[in-house]
């Protein structure tokens, strides 16, 4: 009969939401993986101390500079923590992807705090990223900027006069 409604086999409801998310795994098999000590300074900068020992100053403006010689950013997914690490008393960190554009590295919360006018807050706490607030603005300062993106490119780029390209964008 034609008036009949049609089988379904297996109806799914999806709800779509936009939220702030952290990457699935954590960064796991990557070289910001493994969390960071982080100290205060009282020149208002802090003190990163990675699971290597490798240690670096962030100054209150964001700049980045190695304490130890010979110091690279990074350290083994899974390795051992050294002594220094471990002596280390600064407040333990991971800056694994969060927020809407998945911001990684210690090195890039301190950057984007600067950037955004809070100073080190998502330094001192990396979660305030997944917050509507904060993701929207990282995202926002980055697709104006280009800056925190790791291709740096900007949306001026593909909009911009007479130039639309979705496609690349």
């Amino acid at each position: 009969d034609k008036h009949k409604k049609p089988v379904v086999l297996k109806q799914r409801k999806w709800l779509m939401t936009m939220a702030p998310v952290s990457e699935i795994g954590h960064g796991k098999g990557r070289q910001y993986h493994e969390p960071v000590k982080v100290k205060p300074l009282p020149d208002g900068g802090v003190r990163i101390t990675e699971q290597d020992g490798d240690q670096f100053k962030v100054t209150a403006g964001g700049d980045v500079s190695p304490l130890t010689k010979g110091a690279t950013m990074g350290t083994k997914d899974g390795g051992a923590a050294s002594k220094v690490y471990d002596a280390d008393d600064g407040a333990e960190h991971a800056y694994y992807g969060r927020g809407y554009v998945q911001l990684t590295w210690w090195s890039n919360y301190a950057k984007a705090g600067v950037a955004l006018g809070r100073g080190l807050d998502l330094l001192n706490d990396p979660e305030l990223v997944k917050t509507a607030e904060v993701a929207y603005a990282l995202m926002s300062h980055g697709m104006r900027t280009g800056a925190g993106f790791a291709n740096g490119r900007k949306f001026s780029m593909y909009f911009a006069g007479d130039v639309t390209d979705y496609v690349t964008a």
